[in-house]
């Protein structure tokens, strides 16, 4: 059961984050695919974490899995292979992910959620973001479809829809319109951490966004939608971290991924990124003209975190 976050509660941290579906999102999506050797990270998604992390996000992963309530696997059998994605990211990126969280519950019959914690239902970030303090209004939702928008935007972040055809249904909303299309992981980080280099004012890494992001077209985009469902809620074992003979998981309380991420976000003048090498990392210079998945000088609506079940 996820629990929501109560309006104008202070969270520990306060910390930035960037949650990533998973299926279509960080790896290709095989449906109700649990074996680990056919894992296939997603192009960019491995610089995209990279580059992320660099910029001081916490990086939280969030799926639905229904083939947890329909019988199609086992919650050992997705457990391991949970445990083979974590550590290949430490491997292949050297980025320890703050959490995982799987929604285990299928929809009804129409396709709509039958819980708080199923995607586009915020519920997954909200349990994520009072496991590890973060603040969801300065944190992105990225994901592949227009339910990883919607979640993203109720939980009160900004969302990015990666556009590689994985949507299908589009059904279209005010809370499903994306703040930025990019064509992959690692566009969407560029624009992310740029955002945040500018938002804080004179080149620091962190602060708010000054400007709000555009609409890609009028009412909506379109492409398809997986309908494989993906999964959220919390994992049974947390993400591991760095540490002597290994990467030993952490646990924080009830079996959540809980804990403080092992990377703190660079800081000037602490030891941290200078700001000319994260900008380095990025396609443009800040100012110059942006191509697709760009920001640009438009408003979007304020949004509030929904609570409790759909509606």
């Amino acid at each position: 059961m996820t629990r929501a976050v109560p309006p104008g509660v202070a969270l520990r941290r306060q910390r930035p984050a960037v949650f990533i579906d998973k299926d279509g999102t960080l790896v290709e999506n095989v449906p109700y695919n649990v074996d680990p050797a056919r894992l296939r990270f997603t192009p960019g998604a491995l610089e995209g974490l990279a580059l992320l992390a660099l910029g001081g996000f916490e990086l939280v992963m969030v799926s639905n899995q229904p083939g947890l309530a329909m019988g199609r696997f086992s919650s050992g059998a997705f457990e391991r292979l949970r445990r083979a994605l974590v550590q290949r990211v430490f491997d292949e990126a050297g980025v320890v992910l703050s959490g995982v969280y799987a929604c285990p519950h299928a929809p009804d019959a129409a396709g709509r959620p039958v819980c708080a914690c199923r995607k586009p239902m915020p519920g997954l970030l909200h349990e994520a973001a009072l496991d590890h303090g973060l603040d969801l209004g300065r944190s992105w939702m990225v994901g592949d479809i227009l339910d990883d928008v919607e979640a993203g935007r109720r939980a009160g972040c900004r969302s990015v829809l990666l556009d590689v055809g994985n949507e299908t249904v589009w059904e279209t909303g005010p809370l499903r319109e994306p703040d930025v299309v990019a064509g992959d992981l690692l566009g969407a980080a560029r624009v992310i951490v740029a955002d945040r280099l500018v938002g804080e004012g004179e080149g620091r890494c962190g602060g708010p966004s000054p400007r709000p992001f555009p609409q890609r077209g009028e009412g909506g985009i379109p492409g398809r939608r997986d309908g494989e469902g993906r999964c959220g809620g919390p994992s049974p074992q947390p993400s591991p971290q760095r540490g002597e003979g290994g990467i030993p998981d952490r646990r924080d309380g009830e079996g959540r991924c809980g804990g403080p991420s092992p990377r703190p976000s660079p800081q000037r003048g602490e030891g941290g990124i200078p700001d000319r090498e994260l900008l380095a990392l990025l396609p443009l210079p800040l100012g110059e003209g942006r191509g697709e998945g760009q920001p640009k000088h438009t408003s979007t609506p304020e949004l509030t975190a929904a609570q409790g079940s759909p509606p």
